[in-house]
């Protein structure tokens, strides 16, 4: 007889600040979600208003980024200020004892410490669609 699964809440998004938007969601080297917001940018237009007002509002960067995570059962939090106004911020993973946060377009990533402070920045190149690190900090590389 199969083994039946069952789902486990982790998250209750109703309990989380309103003019937080998710950005990404991905997982750690064991497999615990990584659930990124933005903070900041205003809500998106609707797809009747015109073009003008998305691309206004696809030109406003969030004022910062916040990471849940899970680790041991717990739900930890670390949140990255967005002092270069980057605008797409599409991968979050663990790098050596910190992060690294990288953009989908424009190939920017910058490298955080564990409380989200940036330590240093690089070029990953243009139009990553996925990014993954490993346990040593290795970066396994891009995919396009």
């Amino acid at each position: 007889m199969p083994e039946i699964k069952r789902l486990k809440r982790r998250l209750d998004f109703s309990s989380l600040p309103s003019n937080w938007r998710l950005a990404v969601v991905s997982v750690d080297w064991q497999g615990e979600p990584l659930v990124l917001f933005e903070e900041g940018r205003p809500p998106r237009p609707q797809p009747d208003v015109g073009m003008e007002a998305t691309v206004k509002w696809m030109n406003t960067p969030p004022k910062r980024h916040h990471l849940l995570h899970w680790r041991g059962g717990t739900v930890s939090q670390v949140s990255f200020e967005n002092p270069d106004a980057l605008l797409t911020t599409a991968h979050i993973q663990q790098f050596d004892d910190g992060w690294i946060l990288a953009e989908a377009r424009g190939g920017y990533a910058r490298i955080c410490d564990q409380t989200g402070y940036p330590r240093r920045t690089l070029d990953l190149g243009d139009a990553s669609k996925h990014l993954q690190t490993t346990p040593e900090g290795a970066n396994m590389g891009r995919l396009l």
